[in-house]
């Protein structure tokens, strides 16, 4: 199955979701997701590597540099890590794949990207969502 990582919850196609907040505190929440789901193990004298079932489904520049600057400062990634990279797709989910979401917690309106400080000031959290059964 494949995790994909999103800047949105919105649901690409209908189903029966399971979405759970990670943590209520952003820190937190980004070490969980970035050693539960993105992340392989660390080994010693290397960066750490995207686990390979994660693809980045992230279409704005500015959101994957602040996930990135994020990262860095997490006592794991001291070593150097593999960055998320900017990719914008169409994402066609089946069941069990899993998404690990940054979440704006306000609506931004049409047609406008945000640069990090704005993604910040807005403010986000980290979400799960998984596909459970499909429907067509």
């Amino acid at each position: 199955m494949t995790t994909y990582l999103m800047n949105t919850t919105i649901v690409p196609c209908p189903g029966m979701w399971q979405v759970t907040l990670v943590d209520s505190d952003r820190h937190r929440a980004l070490e969980q997701v970035a050693e539960e789901d993105i992340y392989q193990a660390a080994v010693a004298g290397e960066q750490r590597r995207l686990r390979p079932e994660v693809v980045s489904a992230i279409g704005h520049a500015d959101t994957t540099n602040l996930i990135n600057r994020l990262l860095r400062d997490l006592p794991g990634m001291a070593g150097g890590f593999e960055p998320v990279i900017t990719n914008r797709m169409v994402v066609k989910p089946v069941v069990g794949d899993r998404f690990v979401c940054i979440k704006l917690r306000g609506r931004i309106p049409e047609g406008v990207l945000l640069s990090e400080e704005q993604i910040e000031q807005i403010g986000y959290e980290w979400m799960r969502m998984e596909l459970l059964s499909s429907q067509g």
